[in-house]
């Protein structure tokens, strides 16, 4: 038994190895071009300061990380959909966020704004300027309030 259990560590720590630390610099021209499309769409007027490109070789995908001069960070999936969006010194811009999330968090926290928004098959998670984290389910529904 000891055997075993010796050989999954050994085996998870290979696999944690492998996936952990390998962030390349690459290109905005080597983005997907749907995530090209979003920056210029979205943040055309903001400096990138660097793209990087990671494969998760758990679950052989590959993820992009785009670092902003002003320290703003947005990760993508390997086709180029937005997963993460933090905004450190504004807001995320409001016509990324659903409008049913925007609403919500205009009625439930006026005057906060939208710092960090995360998107998986799940659904939303959004951390507001006073620190709480609402999390919304797919049909835009706000299950789970963290302050």
């Amino acid at each position: 038994m000891k055997k075993i259990m010796m050989t999954l560590i050994a085996v998870t720590v290979s696999f944690s190895t492998l996936s952990a630390d390998n962030d390349r610099p690459v290109q905005t021209s080597q983005l997907p071009q749907l995530a090209q499309t979003f920056l210029n769409k979205h943040f055309k007027d903001s400096k990138i300061a660097m793209v990087t490109s990671e494969r998760d070789w758990l679950i052989m995908d590959q993820e992009y990380n785009v670092v902003f001069a002003n320290g703003d960070k947005i990760e993508f999936d390997s086709k180029g959909n937005w997963e993460n969006i933090e905004c450190r010194h504004a807001s995320v811009p409001q016509n990324i966020v659903p409008n049913a999330i925007t609403q919500h968090i205009s009625q439930a926290f006026p005057g906060t704004s939208i710092k960090e928004i995360d998107h998986d098959r799940r659904g939303y998670d959004v951390e507001l300027s006073n620190g709480v984290e609402v999390k919304f389910d797919n049909t835009f529904k706000a299950y789970k309030i963290d302050d």
